[in-house]
């Protein structure tokens, strides 16, 4: 699985669009299940 995805599965609401700007405005409205990042 890609790393830069799963980090969005603690994540519900509308899938991403593959634009950073519109995917931060969407990611920003949306409710966080769980908190955790892959990233480092």
């Amino acid at each position: 699985m890609n790393t830069d995805r799963t980090m969005y599965l603690g994540y519900e609401g509308d899938y991403l669009t593959g634009n950073q700007e519109q995917d931060e405005q969407i990611m920003a409205s949306w409710t966080v299940v769980k908190t955790f990042r892959l990233k480092s």
